[in-house]
């Protein structure tokens, strides 16, 4: 009977060290260099070819995309390929990536971009689903500098 719960503290004595284990390769993993993301988009809704829409959809407030806090070491611009769905109501749909520098530039894009609002595409005035392809530029936030006191005038000459 007293070996029941020995047998349970060794079991969770060995968990928690393999937890601790994949803890430190990850940790590790955000101090190595990037390695290119790339997939193929899938779609559940199909668009015809012969759809154009009189006017894209645009944003309707900047998209923020926010630098992966892993790679703020690394200290080097990124970007993303993104394809997503923007629905007659303007909300974001379907967001995925399909080329990045890394997966983690990907994740931060797919953020930013589900989290923003779009005027939908028109056609005949009417808002409509469509598909937009976009690539966006991920760059690390340059660090700001103390501002430079104005210098001091030079003392005016007596005059003769």
């Amino acid at each position: 009977m007293t070996s029941a719960p020995l047998f349970r503290s060794l079991v969770l004595l060995a968990l928690l060290g393999t937890a601790v284990v994949a803890a430190a390769k990850s940790d590790s993993a955000a101090s190595a260099t990037p390695v290119l993301f790339k997939r193929e988009a899938r779609f559940n809704q199909r668009f015809p070819a012969d759809l154009t829409p009189d006017r894209p959809a645009v944003p309707v407030s900047p998209i923020i995309i926010n630098y992966p806090e892993q790679w703020r070491q690394w200290g080097q611009p990124g970007y993303a390929v993104l394809e997503f769905v923007v629905k007659a109501t303007g909300y974001p749909a379907e967001v995925q990536c399909t080329e990045a520098t890394d997966r983690a530039f990907a994740k931060a894009a797919i953020t930013g971009i589900e989290n923003t609002f779009f005027m939908p595409a028109l056609k005949r005035q009417q808002g409509v689903a469509s598909k937009v392809v976009r690539r966006f530029e991920i760059v690390l936030d340059a660090p700001t500098l103390p501002p430079v006191p104005p210098k001091a005038p030079a003392p005016a000459s007596p005059a003769p």
